[in-house]
């Protein structure tokens, strides 16, 4: 099993901060890999809340996912329902008087080829971080990288 966390302090209040990542149509803004989230319904996320993000990993890709958990203010969690690798996307927030401490955690199992290169991807620098520091950067009013 693949598990990534990385946690970056914010310098806004948990409300703006949640607002923003619970939009879907702000993630390839932060999330490069992400070029475009499709949402069938229009209005606020939700539990049940399906997405179908297109994404640039070994080519590129759609993949369909459903808010799996939602706590407005603390939490929501996204799993992907298909393709050869699912993984399931938790965004953790919690106030610190004016900022945010902010967790972004990913997690999946590996299967087919990955299954062997699971060691290796085990080493590889985490773009999980790389995401968390280009939301910081962007919503402090920065250019995320």
């Amino acid at each position: 099993m693949i598990d990534q966390t990385h946690t970056v302090t914010i310098n806004r209040p948990v409300s703006e901060v949640f607002d923003f990542v619970a939009d879907p149509s702000n993630e390839p803004r932060w999330h490069f890999d992400v070029k475009e989230v499709v949402r069938p319904k229009e209005g606020p996320i939700a539990l049940g809340t399906t997405f179908e993000w297109v994404v640039k990993f070994l080519g590129t890709k759609s993949y369909v996912g459903e808010v799996t958990a939602f706590e407005p203010n603390r939490f929501i969690e996204m799993t992907t329902l298909e393709g050869v690798v699912t993984p399931k996307l938790t965004h953790t927030f919690q106030a610190d008087g004016d900022r945010t401490s902010y967790t972004r955690r990913v997690r999946f199992e590996t299967a087919g080829i990955f299954s062997v290169m699971e060691p290796l991807i085990k080493r590889m620098p985490s773009p999980n971080k790389r995401w968390a520091e280009n939301l910081k950067l962007l919503l402090e009013g920065g250019q995320p990288k």
